[in-house]
């Protein structure tokens, strides 16, 4: 089988990248050519593997979707592919370092399924610290909209040791499954994932031990229209799918989920950093993947400490003080320690919340305001009257805003939170997820997003102090707090 080699010098970054194309085998390297993926296309249907350093990582796993139009798990024919590369910097106010680096060189393959008349489009990342694929469906005549129906796709880890999971709907964790995130991470063998009656399903991210070099799987660009997924171990070791969580909260028992999507069609990213704990420790691959923001000023944009009003002043009581009065405390501890926020958590009225923004504006100290997203408690953050709330409590003075009790991780969900983060922009308003799936990278499109809460954070010690041990605390470093700040 002959191959064509094509050699592209890159003078402005002094590097080189290979396409190694033959009738089956797309190849590409990262940067620094630690990491070797390569796309392949054999008897109709496409895969992939991953090297690094010239040792198996990934073996041969299938790609691939299953929709209401077509099917491109099998059956395919090649249309195109090409290499390309990109080196940029940028600057967030957010996150692990001020100014970030994206460098990567992406394989972008289309196929066309026979059946279907149909292309699909996978592109596949390489960065000198992991990988990352999605998958991109364009339109299809006058078809405005098409049901995934299945994921072919796999993270097929060729020398699985262990893991640190925080498992979706663990039997006797309090916190699952609609607190999922609130749980510990446990080190997991595949026996303690697979196996006769289990739920396999885990949160995101995960660490994977691959033969000692470590493994975090998550995903990236959670945005409107899509949702989130659950990782999932299959019957055989080392094998990762990721379970869709759908329209719909109907994710809770272990099924076969579907998503309606809109065309064209961007999947978010199925993600994998690769190296040593440092390196998935100091990672931004996660904030690479998402887009630039389209915000022009962000100096307005102050990330910063706040007091904090929840769980009373003495004791675990406001009492003898009236609301105002106690968060009029909590804004002369922020003024005493130097901190520029205090948050209003439940329980005060926006007439209430006035008074402290009046009483802490004159020393210097901002409001953030909290509300519930569950819409059988409140509507004011239905997708209707978000942009009417926000109006409200910008002309109140409230600086920014804590939205709680999310529990979801499917489609509506995310719709919901996107559009709370575009209309904050629009207001120069900070926002603090609660209650909610893990990050996604989404700091970097919306760099006003400060934290989210989706871990078993220090709240817990108020009534379940011995889950909050060192151990967990260290196994946060590496697992959920690598994909963002935590709440």
């Amino acid at each position: 089988m002959k191959k064509l080699k094509l050699y592209v010098w890159m003078l402005a970054a002094a590097a080189m990248w290979t396409v190694d194309a033959s009738a089956d085998d797309y190849t590409v390297a990262s940067p620094d050519n630690s990491l070797v993926a390569t796309g392949r296309l054999a008897d109709g249907k496409l895969s992939y593997s991953v090297e690094k350093d010239g040792k198996l990582l990934v073996s041969d796993s299938p790609l691939g979707l299953a929709t209401s139009q077509g099917n491109f798990t099998g059956g395919l024919e090649l249309v195109s592919q090409n290499v390309a590369t990109l080196d940029e910097t940028y600057t967030l106010p957010v996150g692990k370092k001020s100014t970030l680096r994206n460098h990567f060189n992406q394989l972008t393959v289309t196929v066309k399924s026979v059946e279907a008349n149909w292309n699909m489009t996978v592109l596949m990342r390489l960065y000198d610290d992991g990988f990352a694929y999605r998958y991109v469906l364009p339109k299809k005549g006058s078809i405005e909209q098409v049901r995934v129906t299945g994921d072919a796709g796999r993270v097929c880890v060729s020398s699985f040791n262990y893991c640190l999971a925080c498992k979706f709907n663990n039997p006797g964790d309090y916190c699952a499954p609609n607190y999922a995130y609130e749980s510990n991470y446990g080190r997991y063998t595949w026996a303690d994932l697979y196996g006769a009656g289990k739920d396999s399903r885990m949160n995101t991210p995960a660490l994977v031990n691959a033969g000692g070099t470590f493994m975090l799987l998550s995903e990236a660009s959670n945005v409107t229209g899509t949702c989130t997924a659950l990782l999932k171990a299959e019957s055989t070791k080392g094998e990762f799918s990721f379970a869709c969580t759908g329209n719909t909260k109907d994710y809770l028992e272990d099924k076969e989920q579907s998503l309606l999507v809109s065309l064209p069609m961007k999947s978010p990213w199925k993600m994998c950093i690769v190296g040593t704990l440092a390196q998935v420790f100091e990672s931004v691959m996660t904030e690479n993947l998402c887009d630039k923001t389209s915000l022009t000023d962000l100096s307005w944009i102050r990330p910063g400490v706040a007091s904090w009003d929840w769980g009373g002043v003495e004791g675990g009581s406001y009492s003898p003080l009236t609301r105002v009065e106690a968060d009029c405390r909590y804004v002369d501890l922020a003024v005493e320690m130097g901190w520029p926020y205090i948050l209003v958590d439940a329980g005060v009225g926006l007439a209430d919340t006035k008074k402290v923004v009046d009483y802490a504006r004159e020393r210097g100290v901002e409001v953030l305001y909290w509300q519930t997203a569950d819409l059988s408690d409140s509507q004011d953050f239905s997708s209707s009257n978000v942009t009417k709330t926000l109006d409200a409590w910008k002309a109140a003075g409230i600086r920014g805003v804590k939205i709680d009790f999310w529990e979801d991780d499917s489609r509506s969900t995310m719709d919901r939170m996107e559009k709370v983060l575009v209309e904050c922009g629009k207001r120069e308003m900070l926002v603090n997820f609660h209650g909610c799936t893990r990050p996604c990278g989404l700091r970097r499109t919306y760099p006003h997003l400060m934290t989210q809460e989706g871990i078993m954070g220090g709240e817990q010690n108020f009534w379940n102090n011995r889950f909050m041990t060192a151990n967990h605390h260290v196994n946060l470093f590496f697992t959920r707090n690598v994909v963002g700040a935590a709440d």
